[in-house]
């Protein structure tokens, strides 16, 4: 199957004026006389059709879907890579027995690739008609304008979001920042919310940073705090959050986990951070205090307030780790 763009335009920035493509189809459907022009985005396994012609006699309603596995003019567009131009599909034996044509009256298609600057295909516009057609070639080259149009947007959504994924992340661990943190973060505790999940939030701060920074100097220190965020990085599941907070704090957020779960995943960081400290071309003993909370449901509330109340509990381990320290000495 076709790789699928990792774009999701429902998910795009506010820069794309969808608008703009509505006013795009509708003078299709008027210059080519036909009652039906689409934009028609593939995502995953299906086709959605983003916009159409808002026309009693369209083909094709927006919002409307159809899967991969069907045989259709859009799955051979993105297969091969290549434009469509059907004259009379009724009476072409490739077309004459396809859905849309047997069953939707559909007896014209020309159709376009669009893709992402990456190269991925986004899907297809097209031009369909309830008759059979002889599109001059300057027809055909029109249609090839309005693919541009929209490629200049697609291209558009893709800057937007290389920006929002770096204003979002840390530049030194590659993690979420602080504002990625409470952006995703956010988003993560309503859906928690919606469907009665326990939030596990773990609140990390690397130990004795400023006697590394002292004794050994900062780029040591920095390399220690990437040690701990690979650490995180490597020991998070794909949809946990992991961010860099600032500085040497760190926070994970979980979702549907339970207390063993998450103390279990305390004591991976754990050893994994000793394991780490050996591969440093310095001796360092990296330790790291971690403030762990489950909050049920109706405990999960403000965001600002669950990451202050793991900050405390981990600064009373930080605390507790220092008297014993002490003892022993």
């Amino acid at each position: 199957m076709i790789e699928h763009n990792k774009y999701i335009l429902d998910n795009s920035p506010p820069a794309l004026n969808v608008g703009k493509w509505q006013k795009i189809v509708d003078l299709i459907a008027e210059l080519y006389d036909a009652p039906c022009g689409a934009i028609v985005q593939y995502i995953g396994n299906e086709f959605k059709t983003v916009v159409t012609t808002r026309h009693d006699n369209a083909f094709m309603k927006e919002g409307g879907s159809f899967p991969w596995e069907m045989d259709s003019f859009c799955r051979h567009i993105i297969e091969r890579s290549e434009s469509l131009y059907v004259k009379d599909a009724p009476n072409h034996e490739r077309w004459k027995n396809i859905s849309p044509v047997s069953e939707g009256g559909v007896q014209s298609y020309l159709g376009m690739e669009l893709r992402w600057p990456d190269g991925k295909p986004f899907g297809t516009i097209c031009v369909l008609d309830k008759q059979s057609t002889e599109y001059k070639d300057a027809y055909i080259q029109l249609l090839e304008q309005f693919k541009e149009l929209v490629q200049a947007d697609l291209e558009l959504i893709q800057q937007c979001e290389r920006l929002k994924v770096m204003s979002l992340s840390d530049d030194m661990t590659g993690l979420f920042n602080r504002r990625g943190f409470f952006t995703l973060g956010e988003q993560k505790l309503k859906l928690a919310k919606r469907f009665g999940s326990p939030v596990g939030l773990l609140y990390l701060d690397l130990d004795k940073l400023k006697s590394i920074n002292d004794l050994s100097g900062h780029h040591v220190g920095d390399k220690a705090i990437r040690e701990l965020a690979d650490v995180i990085q490597s020991n998070v599941r794909e949809s946990d959050l992991a961010a860099r907070l600032g500085g040497d704090e760190f926070v994970i957020m979980a979702i549907s986990q339970d207390t063993g779960a998450l103390e279990h995943l305390v004591e991976r960081i754990h050893r994994s951070l000793d394991r780490a400290s050996e591969r440093l071309d310095i001796r360092l003993d990296l330790k790291v205090s971690i403030g762990c909370h489950l909050f049920e449901p109706e405990e999960a509330n403000e965001l600002e307030d669950m990451l202050r109340f793991v900050d405390r509990l981990m600064y009373e381990q930080k605390q507790q780790a220092t008297e014993d320290s002490v003892k022993k000495g």
